[in-house]
Order: C-alpha cells, then structure tokens, then sequence
C-alpha cells in the first residue's frame, strides 16, 4: 500500500513539474521560444529585410544614373 501512495505522489509531482514547465516555456506562435528570444529574432529578421531591400533599391538608382 505505502508503494502505490509513493507512486502517486511521484507522479503529482512530475505533473507540477510539467505544468511549471508549461507557464515556463509558453508556446507563442508555434515557436518554443522565449518572448525576448521571439522579440530579438523578429528584430534582426525585419533589420535585414530593411538593408536587403535599400542594396537592391541602391543597384536600381544606380543602374538607371547611368
């Protein structure tokens, strides 16, 4: 009988360790990522999209300066 209770309090255990778990590491848009890990990518992805987008429109002015 004492084997079943320690078993069921090992897995109440384990089950507040999942749920911490959860809160923990929440899902945000399908990424198991932080929020500020999100923020950070998101930041540098839209900073690189900028600078892509300036060379490119740089090679167009240049090219019709000709």
């Amino acid at each position: 009988m004492t084997a079943q209770m320690h078993i069921r309090e090992v897995n109440s255990m384990f089950a507040d360790e999942r749920k911490k778990v959860r809160e923990r590491y929440k899902e945000y848009d399908g990424c198991y990522l932080g929020h500020y890990a999100q923020w950070f990518f998101w930041f540098f992805f839209s900073i690189g999209i900028f600078v892509v987008a300036g060379v490119v429109g740089m090679m167009i002015a240049q090219s019709y300066g000709k």
